[in-house]
């Protein structure tokens, strides 16, 4: 009896262990998030990794310090593969280096797909399938549907979001007199002429790229009214005249009243960031990834983000999109090594190290974004809502080059050598030019 009893202790005791340890495997302890653990291409059935070391390509457009805690937690777990990472700053100078490697056939094992070049690339077969990759799972709807060509290939793995708005300084707003925000473009405009003969400098918005007030406008008034415009756009049924007049006109408002200046034209995103971090611009157009940067930069600054608002009071819109995806070039000699990066960058740790490199928002399935205070209502009620525009992620081909030609378009605008009216009809005429080609 003795040596029966003996026996159901140390059986139960097992029992106890063992569920104590599955109960503690399922708990990863980040911001309440669970997305599926997928099992590591190359790991044996016992969990014991299989490949061989290698060394894996990555051209990216986040910096290395950005992605420094993704690659230090990836080659944790794979010691054994490298990276040879390579970095060019977005938009034009990474899409044309990018498009060199592409043309040349030196491309890198994985690099990052703008929404200038995803239709290139998907169009030219640069890019490897990830459809049936197990790691895609976490992909939400919206990331599946933009990365998913014509024959249902899924080029890109795109796990964040980006939202931009206007940044303003609650200080300065009390300042001059101004309890709130501006809810429509009229008091918009008048708050930043208010700011102007207060000798403070009232709006700076990135003009070396496509402004985003100028894309969510073209969200707010050509979009929002019709969501097909785009398709339509690219068949030949609709004209860049037909949607972003009305937009390009109040950009230009606000440049023959002094609000956009020229000198804008010389400074870059950064010094912008900097000149509003210590506090002497009433209102930054700029994105979620500057949020964190703007409270380092300042503790003491009080600011949130806020929309493009249209002419009825409480119509709005911001620019944003499904973030820039990672692609496996179709062409690699490292697949098995790169879809393991891959299925980290999809785990629970590879998200949250993204997050806090990045600084961008994480909407992979199962995960809870640490969302900044002051991104929390463009969160709310422009990323969640649906209420952001790019529109190169909707551009059926020429995205880059039309791309780049509206900004030289505009930039002329701000300098009084176009007048909008002009801009849209030399964005219809480059389409025209592209397609003959």
């Amino acid at each position: 009896m003795k040596k029966i009893m003996s026996m159901l202790i140390i059986v139960l005791s097992m029992v106890m262990l063992v569920a104590a340890c599955s109960s503690n495997s399922g708990n990863n302890g980040n911001n309440g998030s669970s997305p599926a653990e997928t099992k590591k291409p190359g790991e044996s059935e016992e969990g014991g990794v299989e490949l061989a070391p290698t060394t894996i390509s990555f051209l990216s457009w986040n910096s290395e310090q950005q992605m420094k805690p993704v690659l230090d937690g990836f080659k944790a777990q794979y010691p054994q593969i490298k990276i040879d990472f390579q970095h060019s700053p977005p938009v034009q100078e990474y899409n044309s280096k990018l498009q060199t490697m592409l043309l040349t056939d030196s491309a890198t094992d994985v690099f990052i797909v703008s929404s200038e070049m995803r239709r290139q690339i998907m169009n030219e077969g640069y890019a490897m399938d990830l459809k049936d990759q197990p790691f895609t799972k976490v992909l939400p709807p919206p990331a599946l549907k933009i990365n998913t060509d014509l024959d249902g290939n899924l080029i890109a793995f795109s796990q964040s979001s980006w939202i931009a708005g206007v940044y303003y300084n609650k200080a300065l707003f009390k300042q001059v007199g101004i309890e709130e925000y501006p809810d429509s473009w009229e008091k918009f405009v008048s708050a930043a002429l208010k700011f102007k003969e207060a000798g403070i400098t009232p709006f700076y918005v990135n003009v070396q790229d496509l402004p985003s007030v100028l894309t969510g406008l073209v969200g707010l008034e050509t979009i929002q009214q019709d969501s097909d415009y785009d398709k339509k756009l690219f068949a030949g049924e609709k004209r860049f005249a037909d949607g972003w007049v009305k937009p390009l006109q109040k950009v230009n408002e606000l440049v023959e009243k002094g609000i956009i200046t020229k000198d804008t034209l010389g400074l870059q995103e950064d010094q912008m960031a900097a000149e509003f971090i210590a506090g002497s611009v009433a209102m930054f157009a700029s994105g979620s990834w500057q949020a964190s940067a703007i409270e380092a930069g300042n503790p003491e600054l009080e600011f949130e983000m806020k929309p493009y608002y249209g002419d009825e009071p409480g119509s709005y819109y911001y620019a944003g999109n499904i973030n820039t995806g990672f692609a496996i070039n179709a062409k690699t000699k490292n697949k098995e090594a790169a879809l393991a990066f891959f299925n980290y960058l999809s785990t629970s740790e590879g998200l949250q190290k993204f997050e806090e490199g990045t600084k961008t928002i994480v909407t992979a399935e199962g995960y809870k974004p640490d969302v900044h205070p002051a991104l929390a209502e463009a969160y709310e009620k422009g990323l969640i809502a649906g209420k952001i525009y790019l529109p190169m992620a909707y551009w059926q081909r020429h995205a880059e080059a039309i791309r780049a030609h509206t900004v030289a378009s505009v930039q002329n605008m701000i300098f009084g050598k176009l007048t909008p009216e002009q801009v849209a009809e030399e964005m219809d005429a480059k389409l025209a030019e592209l397609d003959k080609k």
